[in-house]
């Protein structure tokens, strides 16, 4: 629960024992970093840690936050740890940062967005109330005009806006600790959707959820941003993520002996999405291919694969939003 610095005992940090930690992986970020971390610092919730973790970076990234690490370093309320990760990805830097964490729950961070200064204290606060293992939040994505467009959450199912909408990306929930941990953290094989991946595996463990239906992140979209808008420069990485994804699902319904056809079915939306958009740039043969591996799942009625001919037609052709054909 929150509550004043003079109630938490001393730890090995030399101050309070924070229950709220941020993990926020970096490469070359030097001209960016700074503004998660001043996020971070004007946090109205304290104690707080936050462990960076730098993944080879090339540029002067480290001399950017190891400064700022010593002109915040006086403050018995407030730390920040920097590590390294040699092992390429945001996957391998995550879990190096979670391996640090000693905190009830852990909050992971992109380097290059914004926490709202509320965002830490409103999540404790849910979770105080609410006993919740995940608690989720609106995250604002800035536009080029600088305004800040809201993300989607509601109380329907969670898996499904999961599978549509990304509602477990990195920006907008924070977890249990040791909930992350049990479904085995971070994915390194998972080279894109890593956190739509990692989403699916902690929404089929069946936590209790708790939503806060306001924006307390601001992300900032970059240019080199690896989701990008293209999908052929990344062709094959999204497939293999749909794999370990569709592999997730069958562990799942083998554990539990049952078919969990909703999971089948927005996976097979998924695939047939990225097949449209592979065939919409250039690759048909690709497009066809995610396609048919989509309609290859003999568990799905023919009303939903004849909607999922039409979702592919559709966004093969610009249509958006062609989830909606499904009934979901």
């Amino acid at each position: 629960m929150i509550s004043s610095a003079s109630s938490h005992s001393e730890n090995k940090y030399g101050n309070q024992n924070p229950e709220f930690t941020v993990v926020i992986p970096v490469y070359n970020r030097a001209n960016l970093i700074e503004r998660s971390l001043d996020s971070a610092f004007a946090q109205t919730y304290r104690p707080l840690r936050v462990i960076v973790v730098d993944n080879n970076s090339t540029d002067n990234t480290n001399d950017v936050v190891s400064r700022w690490q010593a002109t915040h370093r006086d403050n018995p309320d407030f730390r920040l740890d920097l590590y390294h990760e040699p092992t390429p990805g945001a996957c391998a830097a995550r879990n190096r940062g979670l391996q640090e964490v000693t905190s009830d729950y852990v909050y992971f961070f992109d380097s290059d967005d914004e926490m709202c200064p509320d965002l830490a204290r409103t999540a404790m606060r849910e979770a105080a109330e609410s006993k919740a293992d995940i608690i989720i939040w609106k995250s604002g994505i800035m536009s080029r005009s600088g305004k800040a467009r809201p993300s989607r959450i509601t109380a329907e199912s969670y898996l499904k806006q999961h599978f549509i909408y990304s509602i477990l990306s990195t920006q907008r929930y924070m977890a249990r600790t040791s909930l992350v941990r049990e479904v085995g953290g971070w994915n390194n094989d998972a080279r894109v959707w890593n956190d739509w991946e990692l989403g699916i595996r902690l929404l089929l463990s069946n936590p209790t959820i708790s939503i806060v239906p306001k924006i307390l992140a601001i992300i900032h979209p970059q240019k080199e941003s690896i989701t990008g808008t293209s999908y052929l420069n990344n062709k094959g990485k999204w497939d293999n993520t749909l794999d370990i994804a569709e592999q997730i699902i069958r562990e799942a319904e083998s554990e539990s002996g049952e078919t969990m056809y909703s999971a089948r079915l927005l996976l097979a939306y998924r695939r047939v999405n990225l097949g449209a958009h592979y065939h919409r740039e250039g690759d048909a043969q690709r497009g066809l291919s995610q396609f048919k591996t989509a309609l290859g799942d003999s568990t799905l009625s023919k009303k939903h694969r004849a909607a999922l001919k039409l979702c592919y037609h559709y966004t093969r052709f610009g249509g958006r939003a062609a989830y909606l054909l499904l009934s979901l």
